[in-house]
Protein backbone atom coordinates (compact mmCIF):
# COMPACT_ATOMS: atom_id res chain seq x y z
CA UNK A 1 0.00 0.00 0.00
CA UNK A 2 1.36 3.41 -0.96
CA UNK A 3 1.21 6.47 1.28
CA UNK A 4 -1.49 7.97 -0.90
CA UNK A 5 -3.69 4.93 -0.34
CA UNK A 6 -2.90 4.88 3.34
CA UNK A 7 -3.65 8.50 4.16
CA UNK A 8 -6.07 9.56 1.41
CA UNK A 9 -7.57 6.49 -0.24
CA UNK A 10 -6.09 7.42 -3.63
CA UNK A 11 -4.43 4.97 -6.01
CA UNK A 12 -2.66 5.96 -9.24
CA UNK A 13 -2.24 3.50 -12.11
CA UNK A 14 -0.89 3.78 -15.65
CA UNK A 15 -2.01 1.92 -18.75
CA UNK A 16 -0.19 2.13 -22.06
CA UNK A 17 -2.27 2.62 -25.21
CA UNK A 18 -1.07 0.34 -28.01
CA UNK A 19 -4.13 -0.02 -30.23
CA UNK A 20 -3.46 1.80 -33.55
CA UNK A 21 -7.12 2.85 -33.72
CA UNK A 22 -6.88 4.49 -30.32
CA UNK A 23 -3.66 6.22 -31.37
CA UNK A 24 -5.00 7.46 -34.68
CA UNK A 25 -6.40 10.67 -33.18
CA UNK A 26 -2.84 11.66 -32.31
CA UNK A 27 -1.78 11.87 -35.93
CA UNK A 28 -3.51 15.17 -36.56
CA UNK A 29 -2.42 16.57 -33.21
CA UNK A 30 1.18 15.48 -33.76
CA UNK A 31 1.30 17.51 -36.96
CA UNK A 32 1.90 20.44 -34.62
CA UNK A 33 5.31 19.02 -33.77
CA UNK A 34 6.52 19.36 -37.33
CA UNK A 35 4.87 22.75 -37.77
CA UNK A 36 6.14 24.42 -34.61
CA UNK A 37 9.55 22.81 -34.03
CA UNK A 38 12.48 21.29 -35.86
CA UNK A 39 11.23 17.99 -34.51
CA UNK A 40 11.45 15.04 -36.90
CA UNK A 41 8.87 12.55 -35.72
CA UNK A 42 10.49 9.73 -37.72
CA UNK A 43 13.42 9.78 -35.26
CA UNK A 44 11.20 9.02 -32.27
CA UNK A 45 8.94 6.36 -30.85
CA UNK A 46 5.79 7.58 -29.18
CA UNK A 47 4.36 6.24 -25.94
CA UNK A 48 0.86 7.11 -24.84
CA UNK A 49 -0.36 6.32 -21.34
CA UNK A 50 -3.63 6.91 -19.58
CA UNK A 51 -3.23 7.81 -15.93
CA UNK A 52 -6.12 6.54 -13.83
CA UNK A 53 -6.68 8.04 -10.39
CA UNK A 54 -8.85 5.66 -8.36
CA UNK A 55 -10.59 7.11 -5.30
CA UNK A 56 -11.64 4.82 -2.46
CA UNK A 57 -14.45 6.60 -0.64
CA UNK A 58 -14.53 3.78 1.96
CA UNK A 59 -11.20 4.99 3.33
CA UNK A 60 -10.77 4.94 7.13
CA UNK A 61 -11.43 8.71 7.14
CA UNK A 62 -14.69 8.21 5.22
CA UNK A 63 -16.49 10.34 7.83
CA UNK A 64 -14.73 13.26 6.09
CA UNK A 65 -15.41 13.93 2.43
CA UNK A 66 -12.35 13.75 0.20
CA UNK A 67 -12.54 17.50 -0.52
CA UNK A 68 -12.21 18.06 3.25
CA UNK A 69 -9.16 15.79 3.40
CA UNK A 70 -7.28 16.89 0.32
CA UNK A 71 -6.83 20.38 -1.04
CA UNK A 72 -4.96 19.38 -4.18
CA UNK A 73 -3.29 16.41 -5.83
CA UNK A 74 -0.11 17.31 -7.70
CA UNK A 75 1.33 14.87 -10.25
CA UNK A 76 4.84 15.54 -11.58
CA UNK A 77 6.31 13.75 -14.60
CA UNK A 78 10.09 14.21 -14.66
CA UNK A 79 12.77 13.21 -17.17
CA UNK A 80 16.00 12.16 -15.43
CA UNK A 81 18.87 14.71 -15.55
CA UNK A 82 21.00 12.74 -18.03
CA UNK A 83 18.17 12.56 -20.56
CA UNK A 84 17.37 16.24 -19.98
CA UNK A 85 20.88 17.07 -21.20
CA UNK A 86 20.68 14.73 -24.18
CA UNK A 87 17.10 15.54 -25.13
CA UNK A 88 16.27 11.88 -25.78
CA UNK A 89 13.01 11.83 -23.77
CA UNK A 90 10.50 14.63 -24.22
CA UNK A 91 6.93 15.50 -23.32
CA UNK A 92 4.74 17.26 -25.85
CA UNK A 93 1.34 17.29 -24.15
CA UNK A 94 0.97 21.05 -24.62
CA UNK A 95 1.56 20.88 -28.38
CA UNK A 96 -0.67 17.84 -28.80
CA UNK A 97 -3.42 19.81 -27.03
CA UNK A 98 -4.60 17.06 -24.71
CA UNK A 99 -8.13 17.63 -23.41
CA UNK A 100 -8.00 18.04 -19.64
CA UNK A 101 -10.86 17.31 -17.26
CA UNK A 102 -12.54 20.57 -16.26
CA UNK A 103 -10.76 22.14 -13.29
CA UNK A 104 -7.40 20.42 -13.90
CA UNK A 105 -4.43 22.67 -14.62
CA UNK A 106 -1.05 21.89 -16.19
CA UNK A 107 2.43 23.35 -16.03
CA UNK A 108 4.15 22.62 -19.35
CA UNK A 109 7.69 21.70 -20.26
CA UNK A 110 9.42 19.27 -22.59
CA UNK A 111 11.27 17.63 -19.67
CA UNK A 112 8.78 18.17 -16.84
CA UNK A 113 5.01 18.14 -16.84
CA UNK A 114 2.90 18.88 -13.75
CA UNK A 115 -0.83 18.32 -13.41
CA UNK A 116 -2.88 19.84 -10.56
CA UNK A 117 -6.11 18.13 -9.51
CA UNK A 118 -8.27 20.04 -7.00
CA UNK A 119 -9.80 17.99 -4.20
CA UNK A 120 -13.26 19.26 -5.10
CA UNK A 121 -12.90 17.64 -8.54
CA UNK A 122 -11.89 14.29 -7.05
CA UNK A 123 -14.61 14.35 -4.40
CA UNK A 124 -17.46 13.01 -6.54
CA UNK A 125 -15.43 10.65 -8.71
CA UNK A 126 -14.47 7.02 -8.45
CA UNK A 127 -11.98 7.25 -11.31
CA UNK A 128 -10.42 10.24 -13.07
CA UNK A 129 -8.47 9.75 -16.30
CA UNK A 130 -5.93 11.87 -18.12
CA UNK A 131 -3.18 11.20 -20.66
CA UNK A 132 0.58 11.41 -20.97
CA UNK A 133 2.36 11.48 -24.33
CA UNK A 134 6.10 10.79 -24.31
CA UNK A 135 8.55 10.80 -27.24
CA UNK A 136 11.76 8.78 -26.95
CA UNK A 137 14.60 9.15 -29.44
CA UNK A 138 15.46 5.94 -31.29
CA UNK A 139 19.10 6.55 -30.37
CA UNK A 140 18.25 5.70 -26.75
CA UNK A 141 18.79 1.95 -26.97
CA UNK A 142 19.36 0.96 -23.32
CA UNK A 143 16.04 -0.31 -22.04
CA UNK A 144 16.95 0.53 -18.44
CA UNK A 145 17.20 4.22 -19.39
CA UNK A 146 13.74 4.32 -20.98
CA UNK A 147 11.87 5.52 -17.94
CA UNK A 148 10.70 8.64 -16.15
CA UNK A 149 9.95 9.43 -12.53
CA UNK A 150 6.38 10.21 -11.50
CA UNK A 151 5.83 11.98 -8.17
CA UNK A 152 2.29 12.15 -6.80
CA UNK A 153 1.92 14.60 -3.91
CA UNK A 154 -1.24 15.10 -1.88
CA UNK A 155 -1.64 18.49 -0.23
CA UNK A 156 -4.03 18.05 2.71
CA UNK A 157 -6.57 20.51 4.00
CA UNK A 158 -5.47 22.20 7.22
CA UNK A 159 -7.95 20.40 9.50
CA UNK A 160 -6.98 16.99 8.11
CA UNK A 161 -3.31 17.93 8.29
CA UNK A 162 -3.78 18.64 11.99
CA UNK A 163 -5.22 15.14 12.46
CA UNK A 164 -2.06 13.75 10.85
CA UNK A 165 0.23 15.96 12.88
CA UNK A 166 2.81 13.20 13.41
CA UNK A 167 3.05 12.48 9.71
CA UNK A 168 5.87 14.15 7.78
CA UNK A 169 5.11 15.95 4.53
CA UNK A 170 7.29 13.47 2.61
CA UNK A 171 4.87 10.71 3.56
CA UNK A 172 2.11 12.37 1.55
CA UNK A 173 4.14 11.71 -1.58
CA UNK A 174 4.37 8.55 -3.68
CA UNK A 175 7.04 8.12 -6.36
CA UNK A 176 6.70 5.73 -9.31
CA UNK A 177 9.19 4.60 -11.96
CA UNK A 178 7.25 4.62 -15.21
CA UNK A 179 9.10 2.34 -17.62
CA UNK A 180 8.61 2.38 -21.39
CA UNK A 181 8.68 -1.13 -22.78
CA UNK A 182 6.51 -1.26 -25.91
CA UNK A 183 7.15 1.47 -28.44
CA UNK A 184 4.84 2.59 -31.23
CA UNK A 185 6.01 4.26 -34.42
CA UNK A 186 3.65 7.14 -35.05
CA UNK A 187 3.64 7.83 -38.78
CA UNK A 188 1.81 10.77 -40.30
CA UNK A 189 0.42 10.97 -43.82
CA UNK A 190 0.29 14.59 -44.89
CA UNK A 191 -2.28 15.62 -47.51
CA UNK A 192 -0.67 15.55 -50.94
CA UNK A 193 -1.64 16.38 -54.50
CA UNK A 194 -1.88 12.68 -55.27
CA UNK A 195 -4.98 12.13 -53.18
CA UNK A 196 -8.10 13.98 -52.13
CA UNK A 197 -8.64 15.42 -48.71
CA UNK A 198 -10.78 13.27 -46.45
CA UNK A 199 -13.96 14.40 -44.70
CA UNK A 200 -12.02 14.66 -41.42
CA UNK A 201 -9.27 16.72 -43.06
CA UNK A 202 -11.83 19.16 -44.47
CA UNK A 203 -13.38 19.39 -41.00
CA UNK A 204 -10.01 20.06 -39.34
CA UNK A 205 -9.00 22.54 -42.07
CA UNK A 206 -12.22 24.46 -41.58
CA UNK A 207 -11.60 24.69 -37.83
CA UNK A 208 -8.06 25.96 -38.38
CA UNK A 209 -9.18 28.52 -40.99
CA UNK A 210 -11.71 29.95 -38.57
CA UNK A 211 -9.06 30.16 -35.85
CA UNK A 212 -6.69 31.96 -38.22
CA UNK A 213 -9.40 34.39 -39.32
CA UNK A 214 -10.32 35.24 -35.71
CA UNK A 215 -6.66 35.74 -34.77
CA UNK A 216 -5.90 38.04 -37.72
CA UNK A 217 -9.10 39.99 -37.08
CA UNK A 218 -8.10 40.69 -33.46
CA UNK A 219 -4.75 42.08 -34.65
CA UNK A 220 -6.63 44.96 -36.29
CA UNK A 221 -3.86 45.35 -38.85
CA UNK A 222 -4.75 47.01 -42.16
CA UNK A 223 -2.21 44.78 -43.95
CA UNK A 224 -4.31 41.76 -42.98
CA UNK A 225 -7.33 42.92 -45.01
CA UNK A 226 -6.36 41.04 -48.17
CA UNK A 227 -5.44 37.91 -46.20
CA UNK A 228 -8.81 37.99 -44.41
CA UNK A 229 -10.58 37.97 -47.76
CA UNK A 230 -8.50 35.04 -48.95
CA UNK A 231 -9.24 33.12 -45.76
CA UNK A 232 -12.98 33.75 -46.12
CA UNK A 233 -12.78 32.38 -49.66
CA UNK A 234 -10.77 29.40 -48.38
CA UNK A 235 -13.45 28.76 -45.75
CA UNK A 236 -16.14 28.72 -48.44
CA UNK A 237 -14.02 26.39 -50.60
CA UNK A 238 -13.49 24.07 -47.64
CA UNK A 239 -17.22 24.01 -46.89
CA UNK A 240 -18.06 22.88 -50.43
CA UNK A 241 -14.97 20.61 -50.55
CA UNK A 242 -13.35 22.45 -53.47
CA UNK A 243 -9.78 21.32 -52.84
CA UNK A 244 -8.24 23.06 -55.85
CA UNK A 245 -9.65 26.48 -54.91
CA UNK A 246 -8.85 25.93 -51.25
CA UNK A 247 -5.17 25.36 -52.01
CA UNK A 248 -5.06 28.31 -54.44
CA UNK A 249 -6.40 30.72 -51.82
CA UNK A 250 -4.00 29.42 -49.18
CA UNK A 251 -0.98 29.70 -51.49
CA UNK A 252 -1.74 33.40 -51.99
CA UNK A 253 -1.89 34.20 -48.29
CA UNK A 254 0.87 36.59 -47.19
CA UNK A 255 3.85 36.01 -44.90
CA UNK A 256 2.16 37.74 -41.99
CA UNK A 257 -0.74 35.28 -41.99
CA UNK A 258 1.67 32.37 -42.48
CA UNK A 259 3.66 33.53 -39.44
CA UNK A 260 0.47 33.85 -37.39
CA UNK A 261 -0.62 30.34 -38.41
CA UNK A 262 2.73 29.04 -37.23
CA UNK A 263 2.62 30.94 -33.94
CA UNK A 264 -0.83 29.68 -32.94
CA UNK A 265 -0.18 26.17 -34.25
CA UNK A 266 -2.26 25.41 -37.35
CA UNK A 267 -0.36 22.49 -38.90
CA UNK A 268 -2.80 21.47 -41.63
CA UNK A 269 -3.04 24.98 -43.02
CA UNK A 270 0.74 25.33 -42.90
CA UNK A 271 1.16 22.11 -44.86
CA UNK A 272 -1.45 23.08 -47.45
CA UNK A 273 0.20 26.50 -47.88
CA UNK A 274 3.43 24.77 -48.90
CA UNK A 275 1.81 22.66 -51.62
Amino acid sequence: MTNLEKFFGIKVQFKQILDPLELSYLKTKALNLTALTNFNIENFFVYVHTMNIHIDHRHFAHNMELKDRIKELEVQFCVNPKQVRRGQIRFYNEIADIDLPKGVEESYGDTQLIKYFPGTLLNDRRVLKTELITYIDKSLVRESHKKIKVHVLAIPQKDYRDKLSKTKREEFKTSIDLKFTKQVQLTINFPTNERKLSEQEYHNTLKELNKLYEELETQNNISNKEDLELILNAIKASEIKDESSLKTYLKNIGNGAFKTAKEIGLPIILELMKQ
